[in-house]
């Protein structure tokens, strides 16, 4: 592809929870199959381990997750969730950059759906941030690390978002257990100003899709974004 100049480029997706990541991905996915694209596939991220002896004895590892720490206190109240989600976020980042470094000279995609953007947001998940400005700061300090990582500002309106998310049969979620209209469109909203400061602040390379537009349409879009 066009922009990877013999790498493999990381495309991740970050919206509202129902905004339709999931949809533009499995028809992302599909054309590059019949463009004849490699794709990496998710868990060549996902599945990266780090232990806490790596990050001790790895200096270059070691300011990584003390970034990620510092980010972590910038949010109240602390909770082993937020944690999790944290570590869980670390292990992302860890993964995609180890994809970057091992994959030179192999031209090629991977596709996250949640990417490192979105691990972000829900660190801070019905949290209160400090200081929203150091906060981008960190995040823009962690992505200024990758050179081939697209992000995909999904962009939907918080109604539509939430009536997807409704008609939904899930119960996973943090967001499906929120019984209430009004509690639900809340966090979204919270959840969108957000996204839209670490849009903003914080990513150096990204290609914004209108989420109103056809699934097809936006995984057009992308892949001629990326053979520019």
């Amino acid at each position: 592809m066009g922009k990877t100049c013999g790498k493999t480029i990381v495309i991740e997706f970050n919206g509202l929870p129902g905004a339709g990541k999931s949809t533009t991905t499995y028809e992302m996915k599909k054309r590059l199959r019949e463009r004849g694209i490699k794709e990496f596939p998710p868990q060549k991220v996902i599945a990266q381990h780090v232990s806490y002896k790596e990050i001790l004895l790895s200096k270059d590892i070691r300011k990584v997750y003390l970034v990620f720490l510092k980010m972590l206190w910038l949010i109240r109240p602390f909770s082993k969730e937020r944690w999790r989600f944290m570590e869980s976020t670390f292990r992302y980042w860890y993964g995609v950059r180890k994809l970057e470094m091992e994959s030179n000279g192999q031209t090629g995609v991977c596709i996250l759906d949640q990417g490192v953007i979105q691990g972000f947001i829900s660190i801070a998940y019905q949290g209160r941030i400090l200081d929203e400005k150091k906060f981008c700061k960190y995040i823009r300090q962690l992505m200024e690390d990758f050179q081939y990582v697209l992000s995909i500002n999904c962009i939907v309106d918080v109604g539509i978002a939430k009536q997807r998310l409704k008609s939904r049969k899930l119960s996973g979620g943090r967001l499906y257990q929120i019984k209430s209209d009004k509690e639900l469109e809340k966090t979204l909203l919270h959840q969108k100003r957000l996204f839209e400061k670490v849009r903003k602040i914080s990513i150096k390379n990204s290609l914004d899709i209108d989420m109103k537009e056809k699934a097809e349409y936006n995984a057009e879009k992308i892949i001629d974004y990326c053979m520019r």
